[in-house]
């Protein structure tokens, strides 16, 4: 699509009925493209009833269909300025609670696979405005924790600094209270994965919140300007030795 045409259907987002807009605002915050039965979970309907929602998103051209052998499979928007356009149109609380609703359906969906986990979790890192209980926070760091761990298995370094960090984020300072191992672990993990990506600064930050708050416990080497610079082995991705409990 090029600028001329993207610029026309820009004019037809704004004119779209409340029910096709609403969708919209909610699809761009997947992205290009939206799966339609995660969508329409999102949307709080059935899949039928969200196609005849965006039927005026789809003849303006905001929307457009992908199919695969079994039919509609997802929506996308057909230019990457649309789908700024869209989330724009959004307040950041929206955007949020958007994200909060994304990121619950992908988490309890295919667990175990590597891509559904970053995308729950790269989804409620941008939730954590709405996220207000406190037990959820909690899921979340967790999920937080293995997404960081399987990206730095597969050398994504910087993505597992990303989500140790929002695990930290998401925990707080009085994660150390009450999930000790947790924000350990998470603290742990971002100050290695910051070490690899060369953030001494984030690394610093990430030590002295461990030595602030493992007064008296043992903990593993962290990084630091001797530690070894030899990778973690894929079976054991940061070399953490077994938990120990808090006396």
């Amino acid at each position: 699509m090029g600028d001329d045409v993207a610029r026309v259907v820009l004019g037809r987002l704004e004119a779209l009925p409340g029910a096709a807009s609403s969708v919209v605002g909610e699809a761009a915050c997947f992205g290009r493209r939206a799966p339609v039965e995660v969508l329409a979970r999102v949307a709080d309907c059935p899949p039928e009833v969200l196609m005849e929602r965006i039927r005026p998103a789809l003849a303006a051209g905001v929307l457009v269909v992908h199919h695969d052998v079994d039919g509609v499979h997802a929506v996308g928007f057909p230019h990457d300025r649309i789908v700024e356009a869209a989330r724009a149109r959004l307040t950041a609380e929206q955007r949020a609670a958007i994200h909060l609703r994304i990121g619950r359906c992908l988490a309890g969906a295919r667990e175990g696979v590597p891509d559904a986990l970053f995308a729950a979790a790269a989804h409620l890192a941008r939730a954590l405005p709405a996220m207000g209980d406190a037990a959820e926070r909690v899921r979340f760091a967790h999920l937080a924790r293995r997404a960081g761990d399987h990206a730095w298995a597969s050398a994504g370094f910087e993505d597992a600094l990303g989500h140790y960090d929002a695990g930290i984020e998401a925990l707080g300072p009085a994660g150390w209270g009450v999930e000790y191992d947790l924000a350990l672990a998470l603290h742990e993990g971002a100050a290695e994965a910051a070490r690899v990506v060369g953030r001494a600064d984030r690394m610093n930050a990430c030590v002295d919140a461990v030595l602030a708050n493992a007064a008296g416990l043992p903990t593993r080497r962290l990084p630091g300007p001797r530690a070894s610079s030899r990778r973690p082995t894929r079976a054991d991705p940061r070399g953490r030795r077994r938990r120990r409990s808090v006396s």
